[in-house]
């Protein structure tokens, strides 16, 4: 679960814009990373797809897997939170295509945040099968993740 999202975030180290808040982040840390990622970046050119849709997706995938399991109590019903990612993706897209957040809205990015999605709910019932019903306190740490891989957005936010 975490290995998607740590490839997505070398991703946005390397490739993206220096002025990602996690580089600026970085570079404060590591004062010479700049100068390494781009060496990095011109020994190893990705395609623009990999750069652009590929960090999102694979946090979709992550965030999916984290919240298996999770529901949210509405009423006498539960909401199983494994579409909280998807919608997450979707409201973001919406709101770049009415200019209200930064990013640029593209079709793309949502073709790849529903593969993605899609992916990991396979993965899920191929290889995650529900044991139970009621979301015992020990899965406090799944929420924790959930939470961690939030923060990874805002961190990769310019």
């Amino acid at each position: 679960m975490l290995i998607p999202v740590s490839i997505g975030g070398l991703i946005y180290l390397i490739y993206r814009s220096p002025d990602t808040l996690i580089n600026q982040i970085f570079n404060q840390l590591y004062p010479n990373s700049l100068a390494l990622f781009l060496q990095y970046r011109l020994a190893f050119p990705f395609p623009d797809t990999l750069i652009y849709q590929l960090p999102g997706g694979l946090w979709t995938f992550s965030a999916t897997l984290a919240t298996f399991r999770l529901r949210l109590s509405v009423g006498r019903y539960w909401l199983p939170l494994y579409y909280f990612p998807l919608a997450y993706c979707i409201l973001l897209e919406c709101l770049q295509y009415l200019h209200v957040t930064d990013g640029t809205f593209d079709i793309v990015d949502l073709c790849y945040d529903f593969f993605f999605w899609l992916l990991a709910r396979w993965f899920q019932e191929r290889y995650l099968p529900i044991v139970g019903t009621e979301m015992p306190s020990r899965r406090t740490w799944q929420l924790a993740v959930v939470v961690c891989l939030f923060l990874a957005l805002f961190l990769g936010d310019q």
